[in-house]
């Protein structure tokens, strides 16, 4: 992943100056900035990794849960190629850790600005960026079994605010849609590279990825 990161981020530069020595210029009609709102929904990744040489005799699955993003956004138009853009989001990512005896579901809550190129093609609009994310707030709830003199329990806690690392980045991927003048349909995906474990143990880790589709409105 860190390959593709780093090929992304040399990618970018070089459509930048490609695009920048065209003639191409932005139609009168058309504001070089631009403002707008967005709403996606979509499924998210909370990654939970054991490292086996502590934990080789547990198994456990990661299961995707539904995920928003809803926010605003602007971008300064270069030319009729390329422009570069930036969000404020507050974004929710869930996930499921289905372990033996016991399910972790995680909620985390993000103030997220993505920072990103765009190159359009005709109507589809390809986005490249980075994103970085500070998490708001976190809840974790867990549902197992245990066993106590022979008899069998169910359990439901639900816990808050857990001692995570608070912030993220990762790169972020994008393929949007001129519908209108001012309305899009966009995709796209996040890739979350940091480890939310403060003292993992081994190599275990706890990160974060989502995918959603979504409409937006660009208001001026």
């Amino acid at each position: 992943m860190k390959r593709i990161f780093l090929t992304f981020a040399l990618i970018i530069p070089m459509l930048i100056t490609a695009q920048t020595g065209k003639t191409d210029t932005i139609p009168k009609k058309e504001n070089s900035f631009q403002f707008g709102i967005k709403a996606n929904a979509g499924i998210s990744f909370i990654t939970y990794h054991f490292d086996p040489v502590f934990f080789s005799n547990i198994s456990y699955s990661n299961i995707p849960q539904l995920a928003f993003n809803v926010g605003v956004y602007s971008n300064y138009l270069i030319n009729n190629k390329s422009s570069f853009g930036i969000e404020v989001l507050f974004m929710q990512m869930n996930g499921l850790i289905d372990i033996t005896i016991e399910d972790l579901y995680y909620h985390f809550y993000y103030l997220s600005i993505p920072l990103e190129y765009f190159y359009k093609i005709s109507n589809l609009k390809l986005c490249f960026g980075i994103q970085t994310s500070l998490m708001l707030s976190n809840r974790e709830d867990g549902f197992g079994l245990f066993l106590d003199n022979g008899a069998t329990f169910t359990y439901d806690n639900e816990s808050k605010n857990l001692n995570f690392i608070k912030y993220d980045i990762g790169p972020k991927l994008g393929l949007f849609y001129d519908v209108t003048n001012r309305l899009f349909l966009d995709m796209d995906f996040y890739y979350g590279l940091n480890n939310h474990f403060i003292n993992p143990i081994g190599n275990s880790s706890l990160k974060n990825q989502q995918i959603t589709f979504g409409i937006g409105y660009k208001l001026y």
